[in-house]
């Protein structure tokens, strides 16, 4: 894309193909809206990298206030994803918080993208007897790894993880295992507000009256508008770095995720988080449970 002349890029999900796609556009001067990337660390590459999404400084804490809170729970043992940068960065968000907050971090296992076989770590954290489990990676291997948890005799102990579960595969490999875990969140179709109406109607029309089945939908949605938003502001005739001053100048961006402001902002947008809890397809996969303001973690 750089060698084609691109003046922008919107992506991408995952922080670790972010950050290399960062790095990429650094030396052009090219601007990267990233739509899913939440590792807090990134937008240390440059100015010319901003987010639509929240950050792991913020999805970390709120599920350690939820999971403290409101399920009561005082005893967390972290499973992280060791060749993930998003994983590593949530795990070590959440237990900041938790042991802030009061709680104790019972103990830390690892594993790596595309491992199958989670019987020893499992075994090793159940010794621990936590009451529960941080599952800080992507929905590939948590649900196999819920599996493995429920299989080894912890029925009760609740599992949390981030938005890297966001996808109806989870329930496909987790099955039963992961019933009734929770996850934080972007955004929900069941929202009320109603810009978020537009959008649906809008996606579905062009889905064949499906509608979408992850948040990565409407973050990719509001990274687009936003940058061509932000393009316009820009000007007719700007160039790559035009557009980076624009992108970083945002203030009010209404976006189908909620409002964006990037001004004096590092690229970071305060965003809100949504704690849901997973339920079977027929009940709607991500039920809503809690809320949670920038205000009310960050600044804390």
């Amino acid at each position: 894309l750089l060698s084609d002349g691109v003046v922008a890029i919107v992506g991408e999900v995952a922080s670790g193909n972010t950050i290399q796609i960062a790095k990429a556009a650094f030396s052009k001067a090219v601007p990267v809206v990233a739509v899913g990337a939440t590792k807090t660390t990134l937008t240390d590459e440059g100015n010319h990298v901003v987010r639509v999404c929240y950050t792991d400084d913020l999805q970390g804490p709120v599920m350690a206030k939820f999971a403290y809170e409101q399920l009561n729970l005082k005893k967390i043992g972290l499973v992280t994803d060791n060749k993930a940068p998003y994983s590593q960065g949530l795990s070590k968000s959440f237990s900041d918080y938790f042991k802030k907050l009061g709680g104790e971090i019972v103990g830390e296992v690892t594993y790596e993208s595309g491992q199958t076989d989670f019987k020893g770590i499992i075994t090793e954290m159940k010794a621990k007897a936590p009451d529960g489990l941080l599952l800080s990676g992507y929905f590939p291997e948590v649900g196999p790894l819920a599996q493995e948890i429920r299989a080894q005799g912890m029925k009760d102990v609740k599992l949390l993880g981030g938005d890297g579960w966001d996808s109806p595969q989870l329930l496909v490999s987790g099955g039963e295992g992961i019933i009734g875990s929770y996850m934080c969140n972007h955004y929900n179709n069941k929202e009320k507000r109603p810009i978020v109406g537009e959008f649906l109607e809008k996606f579905k029309k062009a889905n064949g009256g499906k509608e979408p089945q992850t948040t990565m939908a409407a973050l990719g949605y509001d990274a687009t508008k936003l940058l061509i938003d932000a393009i316009k502001r820009a000007g007719k005739d700007s160039d790559s770095k035009a557009i980076i001053t624009a992108l970083n100048d945002t203030e009010g961006f209404e976006g189908v995720s909620g409002t964006i402001t990037l001004k004096g902002k590092g690229g970071n947008p305060e965003k809100r988080a949504l704690v849901v809890e997973v339920r079977p397809q027929s009940e709607g996969f991500q039920v809503f449970a809690k809320a949670y303001e920038a205000s009310e973690i960050l600044t804390k």
